[in-house]
């Protein structure tokens, strides 16, 4: 079930599994509210190519702090789509 506290904003009640349809809601939320009331940056990119290297050249910049600290970095990814992944490959080797 997803209520709203604030209109426009989704937030999905964790005593229950969400359906299919639930997801909608989180469809209906405008660019200016993405991430309003949350801990989490968001920033929006154009289409799906923009996401993937945005993300790509985002995760370099975590690989690449984590090399120059001496510490190295671990990084949760998802696991689909993975446009950024080729971008990333391309980017460490050049």
């Amino acid at each position: 079930m997803i209520t709203n506290p604030q209109p426009g904003i989704g937030v999905r009640d964790p005593s229950r599994t969400p359906s299919p349809g639930d997801f909608s809601d989180y469809l209906r939320v405008s660019a200016v509210d993405l991430g309003k009331g949350q801990p989490v940056k968001m920033r929006v990119v154009g289409d799906a190519q923009s996401l993937a290297r945005d993300l790509a050249e985002t995760m370099l910049v975590e690989i690449r702090e984590g090399e120059r600290s001496g510490q190295g970095s671990t990084l949760i990814v998802p696991v689909g789509p993975v446009d950024q992944f080729p971008i990333l490959a391309r980017l460490i080797n050049e």
